[in-house]
C-alpha cells in the first residue's frame, strides 16, 4: 500500500478535481460520511452519546463541518467549535458552515487564546472529534490552537482523529508537544507517512483508511509503501508438489565466534524456519561442537577456507556474532573483494564494513541490516538525525551506495538502489532483545537463497520476522520474549500471511 506525503495526497487531490471533474465538495461530503460511519462502529450505538467537533479553518475543519451535519441528522446531541476566526474559512468548507448554521447548529467560535467555554462542553461530552489541522498545517500549531489541544488532553475523552491528529507531522511522524492522541483516525484515500511511523503510529490509534471515491489510477504507484499481508504473501515462493532440498536453494552462513555461538545459532534457525533448502553454517573451529547438536538441520562446517562452500552457495550471510579480531576482518575483505552472490551483511559484518569503507558492497547484491547505532557508523550520522527521517534518509544512503538497506528498529524500513521505501508495521518492544536481528538476517538469507530479489526477500523478512514477534508476545507477553521465541512462531506468521 502506497504511503504519502501531505504534500502528495494534495496532488492527488488535486488531479481527482482537475483531471477527473470531482468537484472538491464532493470529496469533502465522502471523506465526512465514511468519519460517521466509523464513529458508529466503534461507538455503538451512538444513539444518546454527545459529541464535541473541533474544526479548524481549513478543509480539516470542512470535513468537520459535514460530520456534524450528519451525527444532527442521525438525531446525535453535537456542538460545534470553531477554532480560529470565522473570516479565515473559504470554498467547500465555507459552503458546509453554511448548511450547518441554516440547520441552526451550535457552533461555538474559539479566536483567543484563552477561551475557557470549552471546558464546560468536554466534561459533557461523550466524545470528541478533532477536525482542528489536517495535512496541510506546517510547523508546531499557533494561536488558540494549543490551548484547546491541551485543554482536550487534559478531558480524558476518546478522540477521533480526521485524517490525521492534529499536532502530528504527515510526513515524518513528529509530534507537538500538544499532539492529540486519537482512538481511532479515519485518513483519506491513502495513508500518511506519519500515520505508519512513530512516534506518530502512537498517536494514530486504529487506523482506517477509507475510501471517498478517488480514482483510482491516482492512488498506484510512489516510492514510499506499507508492507502489507497481501503483498507479502503474492512474493513468497512457491512450493510445487516436484520440489526437493534443491529446489529451495543453499544459504551459507558465516557467522560465530567465542562468546557469540547463539548469534550463528539463531541466524542459522531463523533460515531453516524460513525455507531454504540447504543452510550451511561456517564457524571457528573451536565452536563447532557447541554449535553443531543445537541446529541438526544445518550442515555445520569449520570456517577455514570458504570458498568451497561459496562454490555451492545461491546466497551468503555475513556477520552475525562474526566478531571484530583481525581474522574476522580479513575473512570480510576477502569475501567483498570476490563474492558475486546475494549477499546479507549484519552486525559485526556492518561494524567492519564501516571501518573497511563502504566501496567495498556498493554495486553488489547487497543488503546492509543496521539497527540505527550500526547506521550511524556508516553513515557518519547522528543516532538523533537517523530517527529523525529514518525514511528519508534510508532512501538516500540505499540510493547513495546502490543496495538495499534494512534500517531496523520500530518500524523497520526497507530501502532500495531505485529509491523505493517499504515501512514494516509489524513488531512490537519485546523484539528489542539480544538474537532477534540475527534472526531476521538469516530469514532474509534464507529468501535471497529461495530466488527472491534483495527487496523482496528484505520487506517480506521483516515483517514475518515481526508478526512472528508479535504471535509469541501473545503467549509469553513482550518482556518474556526471546529470539528463541521469535524462530518457533516462524511457521503460525509464514501460514498467516500466506491466508489472505
Amino acid at each position: 500500500m502506497r504511503l504519502v506525503t501531505g504534500q502528495e495526497m494534495r496532488e492527488v487531490d488535486a488531479r481527482a478535481i482537475k483531471e477527473y471533474g470531482i468537484p472538491g465538495i464532493v470529496l469533502m461530503e465522502n471523506a465526512g460520511l465514511r468519519v460517521v460511519e466509523e464513529l458508529e462502529r466503534e461507538f455503538s450505538p451512538l444513539t444518546g452519546r454527545r459529541v464535541c467537533v473541533f474544526a479548524g479553518p481549513g478543509n480539516n475543519g470542512g470535513d468537520g463541518f459535514v460530520i456534524a451535519r450528519h451525527l444532527l441528522c442521525r438525531g446525535i446531541w453535537t456542538k460545534v467549535f470553531l477554532v480560529g476566526k470565522r473570516e479565515r474559512i473559504r470554498g467547500d468548507a465555507l459552503v458546509n458552515l453554511n448548511i450547518l448554521e441554516k440547520m441552526g447548529a451550535s457552533i461555538t467560535v474559539l479566536a483567543e487564546r484563552n477561551d475557557n467555554r470549552v471546558q464546560v462542553a468536554l466534561a459533557l461530552c461523550d466524545i470528541i472529534v478533532d477536525a482542528l489541522l489536517g495535512t496541510g498545517s506546517s510547523g508546531p500549531p499557533r494561536g488558540p490552537f494549543p490551548k484547546v489541544m491541551e485543554a482536550i488532553k487534559g478531558s480524558s475523552r476518546p478522540v477521533v482523529a480526521v485524517d490525521i491528529p492534529s499536532g502530528l507531522d504527515p510526513d515524518t511522524g513528529k509530534v507537538a508537544d500538544c499532539c492529540l492522541k486519537a482512538q481511532l483516525t479515519v485518513t483519506f484515500g491513502l495513508p500518511k507517512r506519519g500515520l505508519c511511523l512513530l512516534p506518530g503510529a502512537e498517536y494514530a490509534g486504529r487506523l482506517v483508511v477509507a475510501d471517498i471515491g478517488l480514482p483510482p489510477d491516482l492512488l498506484q504507484g510512489g516510492g514510499t509503501r506499507l508492507i502489507t499481508k497481501e503483498y507479502v504473501a503474492s512474493i513468497l515462493p512457491q512450493r510445487p508438489p516436484s520440489s526437493h532440498k534443491g529446489t529451495f536453494g543453499h544459504l551459507l552462513l558465516l557467522a560465530g565466534s567465542r562468546g557469540f555461538a547463539g548469534a550463528a545459532v539463531l541466524a542459522a534457525r531463523g533460515a531453516l524456519r524460513s525455507g531454504a533448502g540447504l543452510v550451511s553454517l561456517a564457524v571457528p573451529g573451536e565452536i563447532v561442537s557447541l554449535v553443531a547438536p543445537q541446529v541438526p538441520e544445518a550442515m555445520v562446517h569449520e570456517r577455514t577456507s570458504v570458498d568451497d562452500l561459496l562454490e555451492r552457495a545461491t546466497a551468503v550471510v555475513l556477520g552475525p556474532g562474526l566478531g571484530t579480531s583481525p581474522d574476522a576482518k580479513r575473512l570480510v575483505r576477502d569475501l567483498m573483494g570476490k563474492i558475486e552472490l546475494p549477499l546479507v551483511i549484519d552486525a559485526d559484518g556492518l561494524n567492519i564494513l564501516a571501518e573497511e569503507g563502504l566501496e567495498l558492497a556498493a554495486k553488489k547484491k547487497v543488503v546492509l541490516t543496521p539497527h540505527p547505532g550500526e547506521m550511524a557508523r556508516l553513515s557518519g550520522l547522528s543516532i538523533a538525525d537517523i530517527q529523525a527521517d529514518r525514511v528519508e534518509i534510508a532512501r538516500a544512503f540505499a540510493k547513495r551506495w546502490s543496495l538495499t538497506l534494512v534500517l531496523k528498529g520500530a518500524r523497520t524500513v526497507v530501502a532500495g538502489p531505485d529509491g523505493t521505501v517499504f515501512v514494516n508495521p509489524t513488531g512490537n518492544p519485546g523484539m528489542a532483545t539480544g538474537g532477534t536481528g540475527d534472526v531476521l538476517a538469516g530469514m532474509i538469507g534464507s529468501l535471497l537463497a529461495q530466488g527472491l530479489s534483495p527487496m523482496e526477500a528484505s520487506a517480506a523478512a521483516v515483517f514475518l520476522h515481526g508478526l512472528a514477534g508479535d504471535r509469541g508476545a501473545l503467549q509469553v507477553g513482550q518482556a518474556g520474549l526471546v529470539a528463541g521465541d521469535v524462530v518457533e512462531y516462524l511457521p503460525t506468521a509464514w501460514q498467516e500471511a500466506l491466508i489472505t
